[in-house]
């Protein structure tokens, strides 16, 4: 990093610090400021401080022991098949005091991240979150006092690569969270009647630059220089389906420069709350035939449906069904759940533009739509889960924080 980074006329741009002290970087374990265990619903929040370190966003794992309470030791009751990250329902970041970020069905979220990964990737989750195994968390003699899960955190800290400069955010950040109920947590209850989250720890990964890196930073927020984190916000909108065959779905996301990204799926109404079915799980008997979206006045793709109709009956997709989309570098794609469960449903998605950061599509009037043809109609009632992703920048000055999404 150059010397004189500091002294751009506008912006404080930094990647890593240029030099570190010895032993640079540090696990530190932060915990919940309420007493625990937790159970069903009940929410927790911990906040991260430093008055010397930056954190590591790429290095930020949610640790709690997971245990099936209120059975005996033949209980015969399962966690979701998508793991024990499956009781997290929400969570909310607040940076500086500033809410920057909620991502409600947040497990449903990760469930969909998962289920995109490689075999490797899979094997992985099967250690650290219990992915894929009906017996990783029965209530029997081995699992009596539960197990740990080891969750890789997905939100607008770590969709980005800069180091955060905790120091010199007031308040630090704060993570919220909010437990799933029983019913959709557990695959079949069996005798359970709850479970519990005990020992929880936010590990993050801190690095501690040098005194003359701190103090250059100092110096330039207090000469009115701002440090601009280029992130990724995820937000999360549900809607109820009609019993007809072609139906549109108003999301009201509000201005944004930048729209990256829009995922969706459908669950059947009779999967949410319930004892016996797994409720990551898309459903399974409405098919959706074709789609396309509408941001403003333009229509993606422009001048085609994307096809879902070539879904096999082992979950594969046909590459022939998908509408991949003139120059702009926007693409449109179907992912198979059928890696960790045997729902044969699909994820859809659509990306605008390059990978980059700010080159997605603007929102003016604030509204997204989704037009769904089904091939019949679905049952009224069902849920469709729709994560539209955008750029966005956590402003960090010497007054506080700003995030700005509308001019990048």
């Amino acid at each position: 990093m150059s010397s004189n980074i500091f002294e751009l006329d506008d912006q404080l741009t930094y990647m890593r610090p240029a030099v570190s002290v010895s032993g640079e970087q540090n696990f530190v374990s932060f915990k919940p400021s309420e007493a625990g265990p937790f159970t069903s619903s009940q929410s927790f929040s911990i906040n991260v401080n430093s008055t010397t370190a930056f954190i590591d966003p790429t290095k930020i794992w949610l640790k709690y022991k997971l245990r099936l309470t209120g059975g005996n030791n033949t209980g015969g009751s399962t966690i979701s098949a998508s793991g024990g990250a499956m009781v997290v329902k929400s969570v909310t970041t607040s940076v500086g005091g500033l809410q920057v970020e909620r991502i409600n069905n947040y497990n449903q979220y990760v469930s969909i991240q998962h289920k995109r990964g490689t075999g490797e990737n899979t094997n992985l989750l099967k250690d650290l979150e219990c992915v894929a195994s009906t017996t990783a968390l029965t209530v029997d003699a081995n699992y009596a006092n539960g197990r740990y899960v080891v969750h890789a955190l997905k939100n607008c800290i770590t969709q980005q690569q800069q180091l955060v400069p905790l120091p010199y955010i007031r308040g630090g950040i704060r993570f919220e969270f909010q437990l799933d109920t029983i019913n959709n947590a557990v695959l079949a209850l069996g005798s359970t009647t709850d479970f519990e989250v005990s020992d929880v720890q936010l590990i993050c990964s801190m690095i501690s630059p040098s005194d003359d890196y701190m103090k250059s930073f100092q110096s330039s927020l207090e000469n009115g220089k701002t440090a601009s984190i280029q992130t990724v916000i995820t937000n999360n909108y549900q809607t109820s389906l009609n019993a007809t065959t072609q139906q549109s779905v108003d999301i009201l996301c509000g201005f944004v420069q930048s729209l990256k990204s829009i995922t969706f799926t459908q669950r059947a109404s009779t999967s949410l709350n319930s004892s016996t079915v797994d409720a990551f799980n898309n459903d399974t008997h409405d098919k959706l035939k074709s789609w396309y979206l509408s941001v403003g006045s333009s229509r993606y793709p422009q001048n085609f449906y994307i096809s879902t109709t070539n879904v096999n009956s082992l979950g594969a997709i046909d590459p022939t069904s998908l509408a991949l989309v003139n120059g702009k570098g926007n693409y449109a794609s179907i992912d198979s759940k059928v890696a960790y469960t045997t729902s044969t449903d699909c994820v859809n998605s659509y990306r605008f533009g390059s990978s980059s950061f700010g080159g997605g599509a603007q929102v003016s009037d604030g509204k997204v739509t989704l037009s769904l043809e089904f091939n019949s109609a679905p049952t009224t009632g069902n849920q469709v889960d729709v994560f539209l992703q955008s750029d966005a920048l956590i402003e960090i000055g010497a007054g506080g924080i700003i995030l700005n999404q509308k001019s990048l």
